[in-house]
């Protein structure tokens, strides 16, 4: 029991790290400042692996079926990039399939390599968007107009993403 505690408090002190970086990194996209990236090697599997850990309660809570399609953390995927960054990124991408698919939906991330890039992808059964929202999905405090009377939001959190695909 020991272990497992001090395992748990190990993983609430990674986590609050996060969102104080995450914290920062939405104020700094507020403002359109460009994002602060702390580059080093990372595997990609494992991450996608862990941020479908961290979504699973929301999935749950909400009766979507999450799903790491591609099975992450079997094969490296190694990267050179910001970790937490990429976090972020898959993070909120998983956060706004959830949050706009309904009970009994599923959500699915998969991740790969092909050549020299690799790749993430998440697919939902959500409400969807009309190619007019996908023009505009990454502009900062933009918010579709059937998010603004189903959820939430301040329209900032694709931006944080794009910027931080961007800045990779």
């Amino acid at each position: 029991v020991p272990e497992r505690l001090e395992r748990s408090l190990g993983d609430i002190g990674k986590a609050s790290d996060r969102m104080k970086r995450l914290t920062e990194d939405l104020l700094d996209a507020s403002r359109g400042e460009l994002p602060r990236l702390v580059v080093g090697q990372a595997d990609l599997a494992l991450l996608a692996a862990r941020a479908v850990e961290w979504a699973q309660h929301a999935a749950t809570e909400k009766a979507v079926t999450l799903v790491d399609a591609s099975g992450a953390a079997s094969s490296p995927l190694p990267v050179l990039a910001d970790a937490d960054a990429l976090m972020s990124v898959i993070g909120n991408l998983l956060s706004n399939a959830i949050r706009y698919t309904g009970p009994g939906g599923r959500v699915e991330l998969a991740c790969g390599a092909e050549e020299k890039e690799v790749w993430v992808a998440v697919r939902d059964t959500g409400v969807g968007m009309t190619p007019e929202v996908q023009a505009r999905i990454f502009e900062r405090f933009y918010r579709a107009p059937n998010a603004r009377q189903s959820a939430a939001g301040l329209g900032i959190g694709l931006y944080l993403v794009s910027r931080l695909v961007d800045a990779h």
